[in-house]
């Protein structure tokens, strides 16, 4: 979770001086994530992170979105949450461009 928030940190800071990219110069990969909503938001990880990871990143981007909700899905196939690398999955930085990952949250467990 420290290094989540180290990302994000480190991926405001890119935004805030107009360098968003693929994160290729520096080990990390800029992820676009898009909610059913149509909202988008950037998160950075490691170029050799995990789903979870990735999971871990975007809940402390958005507040109502935690991990144990989210289910991922990248080129039309949902991403496994159990140790699957992101680049075994295909998400990859390529040379100016920004992944896409889109999320849907599982609805809340209700109790009896």
């Amino acid at each position: 979770a420290l290094f989540a928030l180290m990302a994000r940190r480190a991926a405001r800071a890119r935004a805030a001086d107009g360098a968003v990219g693929d994160g290729a110069d520096d080990g990390m990969l800029t992820v676009r994530v898009l909610r059913s909503t149509g909202d988008a938001s950037l998160v950075s990880v490691a170029r050799g992170s995990t789903v979870a990871d990735l999971k871990a990143a975007i809940a402390t981007v958005l507040a109502d979105a935690p991990a144990e909700r989210q289910r991922l899905i990248f080129g039309g196939k949902p991403l496994a949450d159990e140790g699957e690398f992101l680049v075994t999955s295909g998400v990859e930085p390529r040379k100016g461009e920004t992944q896409t990952v889109h999320l849907a949250l599982r609805p809340v467990a209700s109790s009896p």
